[in-house]
């Protein structure tokens, strides 16, 4: 435009544009608005706005454009990030909603013997608790040991029957809720008609890593009254063998033994110890 070899200073990705965009608005003597990446006298590429008008002479000849580059490197990155927090806070309200309508659809579609309303706001409120832990933790990891402790203790007359073991461990914040419904589900039903329903019942949860990509969780209940295999499957037997399969990419089983419930679950998990 004016014999300035820009090349040298117009990062190669922005070059044509920011010069054709000055072109056409020099054609046109027009003001014109632009962005683009420039190197400065360290080799940083910096993002500069660019606001040029055109100028004239006292005849009303056009003599060229004269403007100002305004540094907004730091806005855009604080813009990028902004996109990048909204982004993914909707991915997880959609994701949130989902397990949502599925809660809801298992529970008042098929779970006619408990109270609807209570059971589900029972779940909601796990799912709750779930979200407070991964909210103090910025969405990064979750204690396993911590998980555990929040979704197991919610009624403290059963803290004393309740013993958990395993290695330090973090969880991945879509292992952390599918885990939490996991346990919630186990415990409810342990309440209901397993070991919990009794005062001399007892439930081990242990888990361990038995590599570094993999998971090994174990509920096992004792003392409670004799187990019989239900003749139908509630949404809790779903959500253990079908979807948290699914959600931690590997298999749920339940065992039905005649002395106490017994739940594997067996992951691959992106986890780490700590």
């Amino acid at each position: 435009m004016d014999g300035f070899d820009y090349s040298a200073t117009i990062h190669p990705d922005d070059f044509d544009h920011v010069l054709s965009q000055m072109a056409e608005a020099i054609a046109q003597n027009r003001p014109v608005t632009l962005r683009g990446r420039y190197a400065n006298v360290s080799g940083d590429w910096r993002i500069l706005q660019t606001e040029a008008r055109p100028r004239y002479a006292c005849d009303g000849r056009f003599l060229g454009m004269i403007g100002v580059n305004v540094d907004i490197t730091e806005q855009e990155s604080v813009a990028r990030q902004r996109e990048l927090m909204l982004a993914e806070l909707n991915h997880r309200v959609k994701n949130t909603l989902a397990v949502v309508q599925a809660i809801a659809h298992q529970t008042f579609k098929s779970d006619r013997n408990a109270p609807p309303v209570n059971t589900f706001l029972g779940r909601l409120g796990v799912l709750a608790r779930a979200h407070d832990i991964l909210s103090g933790v910025n969405w990064e990891a979750t204690p396993m040991h911590e998980l555990a402790r929040e979704v197991l203790g919610e009624l403290s007359a059963n803290q004393d029957r309740i013993v958990t073991d395993g290695p330090p461990f973090l969880l991945k914040p879509k292992q952390a809720l599918a885990i939490a419904l996991a346990l919630h589900e186990l415990q409810t039903n342990a309440m209901k008609y397993g070991a919990l329903s009794v005062d001399q019942g007892t439930v081990s949860l242990q888990w361990r890593l038995p590599s570094s990509h993999s998971l090994e969780i174990l509920w096992q209940e004792r003392g409670g009254p004799p187990v019989v295999a239900p003749l139908r499957r509630g949404f809790g037997t779903l959500m253990l063998e079908m979807g948290l399969s699914a959600e931690l990419n590997g298999v749920a089983k339940l065992d039905f033994q005649p002395d106490g419930l017994q739940c594997r679950i067996e992951a691959a998990i992106e986890g780490m110890n700590v």
